[in-house]
């Protein structure tokens, strides 16, 4: 199975509408039941890694309707895991923190519960990691890279990276006989104005962990 996010978005004010979502607000720990979440975050071509925006966020509940429908119909293929429900940019972190030249991180006196992860730079998009919760005593280690912008047409054969943002600012077109394909991971984000037309071939390698993301610029 292809698996693929597509986060519906309102062009009339450019915000992102996310139908299932759950707003947060910044925690401070209320028991003596804490962790610590160390890591590092490398960014692609860079030697100075600080400026990371790390931060933790409550889980996304996920509507009643679908689970009810995931546990009548198993094998429809209705998913109800975070990688299709979270966005960071509807919420508010419950802990954060950046990172140093180094690329170093440490949150600290993280309550007790399950979060979804994120690492974010201007020009680097974001990465999430979901559901943890403190149980895996090794550090965080992830790589962002840099943005990239799609300006021509496609023509020939084309492979978009895994874990990769791209942007599209204007329209596309995958012209006829071209082929795109798209890795798990890869975020796509548009313009309000720009749309990605396909005449030719579009394969999309989404997985369930790992979906591709259709979304909005901003």
């Amino acid at each position: 199975k292809n698996f693929i996010k597509i986060i519906r978005v309102d062009l009339r004010n450019s915000r992102t509408l996310i139908v299932l979502l759950a707003v947060s607000c910044i925690k401070s720990p209320t028991n003596t039941q804490t962790f610590t979440m160390p890591g590092n975050v490398k960014l692609a071509g860079q030697q100075d890694y600080s400026g990371v925006q790390i931060a933790l966020y409550d889980t996304t509940a996920i509507d009643t309707t679908i689970l009810r429908f995931k546990k009548q119909y198993p094998n429809v293929g209705t998913v109800t895991n975070q990688s299709f429900y979270f966005d960071h940019r509807t919420q508010q972190p419950a802990y954060r923190t950046t990172t140093d030249v180094n690329g170093r991180f440490k949150l600290e006196n993280i309550e007790a519960g399950t979060y979804n992860f994120v690492a974010s730079k201007n020009g680097f998009g974001w990465k999430y990691m979901m559901n943890l919760n403190g149980t895996d005593a090794r550090p965080i280690d992830i790589e962002l890279k840099p943005e990239i912008t799609i300006e021509e047409d496609i023509t020939d054969y084309v492979y978009w990276e895994a874990d990769q943002h791209y942007i599209i600012s204007k329209n596309i077109a995958v012209a006829e006989n071209a082929t795109l394909i798209i890795d798990r991971g890869a975020v796509i984000r548009f313009n309000p104005a720009a749309a990605l037309i396909v005449n030719g071939n579009l394969e999309v390698n989404g997985e369930a962990q790992a979906p591709v993301i259709f979304t909005i610029d901003g």
